[in-house]
């Protein structure tokens, strides 16, 4: 094996270490964004629990006292209020560290493809494409001699022109 072939073989196999550790953290992002998503379910839940459970008790002990009346569905309302406030946030919070784990995610992509691009950049030419480029070259530069080699005359020799 040629030490061209041994350089794109470290090359390969470096860029797909890239991959795998990209694929791996992109896994491990998901993951957190859903332990986010499941956290948030579960204040909301609690908070929602909280709510109801003094919502109860506050019934019980409005009508255990005598109380009625709008005074009473205003503190309900009040407190129910409050508890949209907390439930809210909760879902903020959680949709702000959902977009913070995209936002990584992206920028794991890029930099991946920075480190992939510059280990093929790293590379030698390979040398085939030497070899062809030389054939070319050569071929180019007996055409040049041919036309350096020939003068224009209308109507004489090759396309127009003669030896001279």
């Amino acid at each position: 094996m040629s030490a061209y072939n041994k350089k794109v073989n470290a090359a390969n196999a470096a860029a797909d270490a890239i991959d795998k550790s990209t694929v791996f953290q992109y896994a491990m992002d998901g993951l957190q964004e859903i332990q986010v998503q499941n956290q948030a379910q579960i204040k909301e839940g609690q908070a929602r629990t909280k709510l109801d459970a003094a919502t109860g008790e506050a019934a019980g002990a409005a009508a255990s006292g005598g109380v009625t009346g709008n005074s009473v569905q205003e503190l309900f309302r009040t407190y129910a209020v409050a508890t949209g406030k907390d439930i809210s946030n909760i879902r903020s919070d959680a949709e702000g560290q959902i977009a913070q784990g995209e936002a990584q995610k992206k920028g794991q992509q890029m930099s991946a493809q920075n480190q992939i691009l510059n280990i093929a950049e790293g590379l030698p030419d390979n040398p085939s494409n030497a070899i062809v480029g030389n054939f070319i070259a050569a071929g180019l530069g007996i055409a040049k001699d041919y036309m350096a080699d020939t003068t224009s005359t209308p109507g004489r020799g090759i396309f127009g022109r003669s030896f001279g």
